[in-house]
């Protein structure tokens, strides 16, 4: 009898495991494979801005769509020889994969998948976004192509440039000597031709950091500029990326800066008709959805004009005196202040509650004359109150300060070191080979090593220096009462050592950060804001010389 029932669970058991493995195997069929040609690299703003559209596109399809990006680096490597060198390795790696779907990111990704498409791809349809100035003929006949045109709407920034400012005698077009920004140049004069005629139209390009400060500082008044630069290079040949060069420009300038994509927005341009990356992305990846779903090209729209919008930065409208009542109708607005619920949410939501358990504490002591109902909703609304607080000004991740409680407290810190005397300095930490856990582990792996990350600084340092997390991988520490250079940049390399050793995760797997880290040491008279600014700057040298290590602010 036992043997029996042995035998019975065994042929169960096989039928169950043959079942288990057949639906497992049906999923990993069901997943559609798309193959992301991005033209430059990791951590560049604006494909990265693209690929985070179409991962929102992708997500909220519902689809199963499991994608690959294959960075071509063309920001940093130029030439016949790169090219042969790219096209050789999607050759080697793409040959005989196949994917159900290629989306290319840029120009330069899509002229290697427009030249090598038979050869690497077959008939696989290409969606491409981001192509600056798309000519419509390069698709007719190929009818695998369908994109989103990415052209700069400067001909009706520059009309609302004049608008509002009707003093303008000059504008100046900031702008980088790469195929794309000559290509962005074109197109600016072309959109400035009609108004050349009664002002002077001039451009800053080929320069380095150094020099374009020393220019911005001569711009007089009846000037604006507009800037559409990728990267500067500083006299050191250190590449400057294109919002810490414009953090910059903007803080040397006394005039207004208008621009042409919306990366650049809240870092020291008023706005204009901006193209808005992200959502490009998400046009795009929503018209790969509709394809991966059986929808033909034939059917649809070839080329989708470039869905610029117009945005601007409320700080920098409030900075030049310009009357938002004199935007275009459906503008948007960042860093725009909140409005009086927003601002006062807190203490509304106080007032509203003590009234409730006023209402409520009234009427349950008219039934039962009960004076602990009252005191145990009096309880529960301090801890609401200490609890909205601590939300407030709270990062929820890491339990860090967040940028609210940074900002208040770096004032005050200010305000203390110089009645006492004593320094102050501000260390800006980026972590290094962050992305890469993110992308191989995923969003919880990464959680988790923010929340080790912010541990660790916590443990080493003083409980009198004040840390905080700006945002995504980004920490700052108030060190005040700080120590002399050395002193100041041995704490730094501790930092660097801690945060380097092994990190076991929940999951079992180990992995490794580095951080690199900008120290800026508090000048006579100068604002939080630029003492910020050069830690930042340093921060930006410390990943241009390798990473893993520190430099400090000049």
């Amino acid at each position: 009898m036992k043997n029996r029932i042995f035998s019975f669970c065994g042929v169960i058991g096989f039928l169950l495991a043959s079942y288990l493995s057949a639906t497992s195997t049906a999923h990993a069929v069901d997943a559609h494979h798309v193959l992301i040609l991005n033209s430059y690299h990791a951590g560049y703003r604006g494909s990265d801005s693209l690929i985070e559209g179409i991962e929102k596109a992708f997500k909220e399809s519902g689809e199963n769509i499991e994608f690959k990006v294959e960075y071509l680096d063309s920001k940093q490597f130029t030439g016949a020889s790169h090219d042969a060198l790219v096209v050789n390795t999607l050759r080697a790696k793409y040959r005989t994969r196949h994917f159900e779907l290629v989306l290319t990111t840029d120009d330069y990704a899509f002229n290697i998948a427009e030249k090598y498409h038979d050869e690497l791809f077959g008939k696989t349809p290409v969606v491409f976004v981001g192509t600056n100035y798309f000519d419509s003929t390069r698709v007719q006949g190929r009818s695998s192509f369908i994109g989103i045109d990415e052209s700069p709407s400067f001909a009706d920034t520059l009309k609302l440039m004049l608008s509002l400012h009707p003093e303008t005698n000059r504008i100046v077009a900031m702008h980088d000597n790469s195929e794309t920004g000559e290509l962005n140049s074109g197109a600016f004069n072309l959109a400035a031709a009609d108004v050349a005629s009664h002002i002077t139209i001039d451009s800053l390009t080929g320069l380095t950091m150094e020099e374009v400060l020393d220019a911005v500082k001569g711009f007089s008044l009846g000037t604006l500029a507009v800037y559409f630069t990728s990267s500067i290079k500083n006299n050191a040949g250190t590449v400057i990326s294109s919002n810490a060069a414009l953090r910059s420009i903007a803080a040397a300038s006394s005039v207004p800066i208008y621009g042409g994509w919306s990366f650049n927005l809240g870092h020291g341009i008023v706005g204009g008709r901006l193209i808005d990356l992200n959502s490009h992305g998400e046009l795009a990846g929503q018209l790969a959805v509709r394809l991966i779903r059986g929808e033909s090209i034939a059917t649809l729209e070839r080329i989708t004009p470039s869905p610029n919008i117009y945005m601007f930065d409320y700080d920098q409208l409030v900075r030049f005196d310009i009357d938002s009542d004199l935007l275009p109708e459906g503008s948007t607005i960042i860093s725009q202040p909140a409005s009086f619920i927003e601002k006062h949410q807190t203490g509304l939501l106080i007032v509203m509650t003590i009234l409730l358990i006023v209402v409520v504490s009234v009427s349950f002591a008219r039934l039962t004359a009960s004076r602990r109902i009252l005191s145990f909703a009096h309880d529960r609304l301090l801890e609401s109150e200490e609890k909205l607080r601590n939300i407030a000004h709270h990062d929820a991740l890491t339990g860090l300060a967040n940028r609210v409680l940074f900002e208040a407290n770096f004032n005050q810190a200010v305000l203390r070191v110089r009645r006492s005397g004593l320094r102050l300095a501000v260390m800006v930490i980026d972590l290094d080979g962050f992305k890469p856990i993110n992308d191989t582990h995923g969003h919880d792996a990464g959680d988790e090593v923010l929340r080790e990350v912010a541990t660790r600084l916590i443990g080493l340092l003083r409980t009198t220096d004040f840390v905080a997390r700006l945002g995504g991988d980004e920490f700052v520490v108030l060190l005040e009462g700080a120590g002399d250079t050395n002193t100041t940049m041995l704490i730094g390399e501790k930092v660097i050592g801690h945060l380097g050793l092994p990190m076991n995760l929940s999951s079992g797997t180990i992995v490794h950060v580095g951080a690199s880290i900008g120290i800026a040491f508090l000048r006579t008279d100068e604002s939080p804001q630029e003492l910020l600014r050069r830690a930042d700057l340093a921060m930006y040298e410390a990943k241009a010389a390798g990473k893993d290590c520190c430099r400090i602010a000049s």
